[in-house]
């Protein structure tokens, strides 16, 4: 949504013409974006281990690069929502209806096994399903490493990256 703001505002429109051009705006977004997902996850993280003895990570050094890829994911997904979308409303609009499916058919907040096979499949194929099982490989020590969700996610944030990109690119008015 901040991102179709500054489209609407032209302010992607001037950094057409900067060295690092859209891409460069857009690795910069990421960027902040990116750290405040990590200080967030941080933040919280205190706060369950402090305020209700919550267990960390069992493979703590694999939760940042997990975040990255996660965040690059999702950030670059927003970002061609918003190139495509145009308007702050319409990414608004797109974000919300994207955002519930997302997270209540990731496993996150109800088993997927729970529900009936054709939301398991859709379930399985969204992104937050394989977001889900690489953060639990990071938390619980006896999970089996997810490799299709890393390579789901990996190639997928590169197609998007780069999608993003093209889109903000040509659009008529950038």
């Amino acid at each position: 949504i901040g991102l179709a703001s500054m489209i609407e505002a032209r302010s992607v429109a001037a950094y057409r013409l900067r060295p690092g051009g859209v891409a460069g705006l857009l690795s910069a977004y990421a960027t902040v974006l990116g750290a405040l997902i990590v200080l967030g996850m941080l933040v919280a993280n205190m706060v369950l281990v402090l305020g209700w003895s919550a267990q960390l990570p069992d493979r703590p050094l694999l939760i940042v690069p997990t975040v990255g890829l996660a965040g690059t994911f999702f950030i670059a997904f927003g970002a061609a929502g918003a190139g495509l979308g145009g308007s702050p409303r319409s990414a608004q609009a797109m974000s919300s209806a994207l955002f519930f499916p997302f997270l209540f058919l990731s496993g996150a907040m109800f088993p997927l096994d729970e529900f009936p096979r054709a939301l398991q499949i859709v379930g399985q194929v969204l992104p937050g399903s394989h977001t889900f099982e690489l953060f639990t490989y990071c938390w619980i020590g006896s999970q089996p490493f997810p490799i299709w969700s890393l390579v789901y996610l990996s190639v997928g944030a590169v197609i998007l990256s780069s999608a993003a990109v093209q889109i903000l690119v040509r659009r008529e008015d950038v």
